[in-house]
C-alpha cells in the first residue's frame, strides 16, 4: 500500500496532510487529520488553526478530501441552508467551535458524514469527560465526495489510552456511478478505519483496503 502514498505533510502540531491515490479512482485523496482548539483556548489560537486548515483545504480543493479528527465541537442539528454539508441525524445544541466548523464546512462544500447516518445515541458519543458524567460527539469525519462513503460509525472495541472512541468511515472500493444508486451490495466497500487521538501528535491513521464479504461492518 505505501506505493499509493504521494506526500505526507506536517502544517503545524495540530494540522497534518497525506496524499494517497487509491486504485480506481482518478482523482488524489487527501487525507486531513487535525486537533482543533477548545473553547478554552485563546481566540488568537483558534483563529490560526482555523486560517491554516482552509489553506490546506483550499491548496487541495480539486482533490477528494478526506477531514477528520477532534475538533472539540458539537455541531448539532442541521439549520436552514446547511443541508449540503450536515445530514438530518445530527444532535444537540451547537457549541461557538460548532459554528466555526459550520462554517469552514459551507465554504469549503464538505458533508459531516457523521450526520448522515442513524444511529442510536449510546452509539453515538466520541468523548467522555474524566469524571464519566459528560460525554458528547466531537469526532468527525466531513468529505466532499459524500457519495464515494456507504456508512460512518463510533468504534468502541478498541482499548486505547484515551477517553475519545474511534470514528469509522467505509469507502466504496469504486467510485459511485453516474446513475447508480446510493446503496451498493457488500462485496463494493472496503473499510478505512480513521482513528483519531486528541494530540495529532500521538495520532493514528491506520486505512485498510480489502473487499467485505462477511457482512455490514
Amino acid at each position: 500500500m505505501k506505493h499509493w502514498i504521494q506526500d505526507l505533510i506536517g502544517v503545524s502540531d495540530r494540522i497534518a496532510a497525506l496524499n494517497i491515490n487509491i486504485s480506481g479512482y482518478k482523482k488524489t485523496w487527501s487525507v486531513i487529520q487535525i486537533y482543533a482548539p477548545t473553547e478554552q483556548d485563546t481566540r488568537s489560537e483558534t483563529k490560526l488553526f482555523y486560517k491554516e486548515l482552509t489553506d490546506i483545504l483550499t491548496k487541495y480543493a480539486q482533490n477528494h478530501i478526506v477531514l477528520m479528527g477532534d475538533f472539540n465541537a458539537q455541531v448539532g442539528t442541521k439549520q436552514s441552508k446547511e443541508e449540503f454539508v450536515l445530514g438530518i441525524f445530527g444532535q444537540g445544541k451547537r457549541s461557538p467551535n460548532g459554528e466555526l466548523l459550520v462554517e469552514l464546512l459551507l465554504e469549503h462544500k464538505l458533508m459531516l458524514l457523521n450526520t448522515l447516518y442513524k444511529k442510536n445515541k449510546r452509539n453515538r458519543w466520541t468523548w467522555i469527560s474524566p469524571d464519566g458524567r459528560t460525554k458528547n460527539e466531537i469526532d468527525y469525519i466531513a468529505t466532499n465526495y459524500p457519495k464515494a462513503f456507504t456508512d460512518t460509525s463510533i468504534l468502541s472495541k478498541f482499548n486505547f489510552n484515551t477517553n475519545h472512541r474511534m470514528v469509522r468511515s467505509v469507502l466504496r472500493t469504486k467510485p459511485p456511478g453516474k446513475t447508480r444508486k446510493y446503496l451498493v451490495s457488500q462485496n463494493d466497500v472496503s473499510e478505512w478505519f480513521l482513528i483519531s487521538i486528541k494530540h495529532l501528535r500521538m495520532s493514528v491513521i491506520v486505512c485498510v483496503f480489502g473487499e467485505n464479504s462477511q457482512g455490514s461492518p
